[in-house]
């Protein structure tokens, strides 16, 4: 190359991680044009190379001969990591993508179907707004891959440089880790498991159920909604673990067994409802503790679809509790399915 760096051939092939150090610099020209700065920080990494390297371990990238970049963690990894849409983040993910030659050098490019975006020019990512990163590949004289990650975080509001050194191993000392997350999506309703709820947590959901539908009959009267409401059905992820700010919820609805128009949920649904979703959250995770699957990061996650039928006066559940919950909190179309599986089971001839 004309610069005098490296090669896409002196890189082919497997690097683990060994040591990392950062720098930092905050804009202070308020009100300025900061735009050339933070162009040159991005483009042209001036500051000298740190020789504070800390030892980290657990990465490992491999770079194939078409420039093809893969890199993943052995092990559960603490360091200050910029992910692929430019957001900080010490619980560390890395992403594929590709080994490009850009401006006089070698960039690593994050695929654009992780999240981030990449730039017209081609080896600018992030999150197509504020924030951008260019990660430079060079070696150093001993031969060691050295990572630079340049950050422009909101526009110049930040800039970051972090370094990442790796070192060339015939073969990766730990295998890819199989990842939970990566299971595939159930395809029917009959492989969740019926889940026993105790009798106050389902009056509870019955009541907030009830009282739902009753709202909604209200509030439509004046719009021409004559669509018989005959019950709910809900689909929802649970997932708890160290990092999450306690449980997070991410409900589906198929209000009215018979086909009413909409499939988002009744507005808001009201405390009743909540507290009653939360009692049965807790109930799941502590009923079935043994069968609920972790993630890499020692998150746990349970899909759910909940049905109550009006004319029962019953509440059912369902759950995926193993690794089909995770590929089911990936595909919503998966979801789709099963909340219209489980609406339609045992319904006899109602239409």
């Amino acid at each position: 190359m004309s610069d005098g760096g490296p090669a896409l051939e002196d890189l082919t092939g497997y690097w683990e991680l060994e040591a990392c150090s950062e720098a930092r610099e905050l804009c202070e020209s308020e009100g300025a044009d900061t735009g050339p700065h933070v162009r040159g920080w991005l483009d042209d990494p001036a500051l000298p190379e740190p020789g504070d390297f800390r030892p980290v371990s657990g990465f490992v990238l491999h770079v194939a001969p078409d420039g093809r970049a893969t890199e993943y963690a052995t092990r559960r990894m603490r360091m200050p990591w910029w992910d692929s849409e430019v957001t900080l983040d010490n619980r560390c993910e890395p992403f594929d993508g590709e080994v490009v030659h850009r401006a006089g050098a070698l960039y690593h490019v994050p695929d654009e179907d992780q999240n981030g975006e990449v730039e017209p020019n081609g080896y600018h990512y992030g999150n197509g707004s504020d924030c951008f990163a260019t990660a430079r590949l060079t070696l150093d004289e001993a031969g060691r891959l050295v990572r630079t990650v340049s950050v422009d975080f909101e526009s110049g509001f930040l800039l970051a440089r972090l370094w990442y050194r790796y070192v060339r191993v015939n073969a990766p000392t730990r295998p890819r880790p199989r990842r939970v997350e990566d299971a595939p999506a159930p395809s029917s309703i009959d492989e969740a498991v019926v889940v026993s709820v105790p009798g106050d947590i389902a009056s509870a959901l019955a009541a907030a159920y009830r009282a739902t539908i009753v709202d909604h009959r209200i509030a439509g009267e004046g719009y021409g909604d004559t669509t018989a409401v005959t019950g709910v059905v809900e689909y929802a992820d649970l997932t708890r673990g160290p990092g999450r700010e306690g449980e997070r919820l991410t409900a589906r609805s198929v209000p009215g067994l018979s086909g009413l128009r909409c499939t988002t949920p009744f507005g808001a649904p009201g405390k009743a409802l909540e507290e009653a979703r939360a009692q049965l959250g807790d109930h799941l995770f502590e009923a079935h503790a043994d069968a609920i699957a972790a993630d890499w990061w020692d998150t746990r996650r349970i899909s759910v679809l909940t049905r109550y039928r009006e004319d029962a006066g019953a509440v059912e559940v369902r759950a995926f509790l193993g690794p089909a919950a995770w590929g089911l909190g990936r595909e919503f179309e998966a979801q789709k399915k099963l909340l219209a599986q489980f609406a339609g089971s045992d319904r006899g001839s109602e239409g």
